[in-house]
């Protein structure tokens, strides 16, 4: 009994504990990213709103990826990324794009310590 009792506990401190991080939408995403465009790269007007939509395109095909199984998801998910990266470099100047990179390089290397096999050197 004791030994249900123990398992089963398990099960659902392991169930809610998988879910202790969450989910945002790839709109809210999208959202930070624009305020941090804005706040920490001092972009405004057209270039910010560029900016904004190219992430919110590639947030929500990272989505869509990752409600896919198979090998090569992680794989489709950075070749994403780089696609991004390219799109946001034609809008950026080259200070920006560089601290851009850099934050991107610094949440690919978080998303690699949390999931394996996502991250992608810059």
């Amino acid at each position: 009994m004791s030994v249900r009792l123990f398992l089963a506990s398990a099960v659902l401190l392991f169930s809610f504990g998988a879910n202790a991080q969450p989910v945002w939408s790839a709109e809210v995403r999208a959202e930070r990213n624009a305020n941090w465009y804005r706040d920490s790269l001092q972009m405004k007007g057209d270039a910010l709103a560029k900016c904004s939509a190219i992430d919110l395109k590639y947030q929500q095909k990272i989505d869509k990826e990752s409600e896919k199984s198979g090998q090569y998801k992680n794989r489709t998910k950075s070749h994403l990324l780089r696609k991004k990266d390219a799109e946001m470099k034609a809008i950026m100047n080259s200070e920006q794009f560089q601290r851009y990179l850099r934050r991107e390089k610094e949440i690919r290397r978080q998303m690699y310590i949390k999931y394996e096999g996502l991250y992608q050197p810059l």
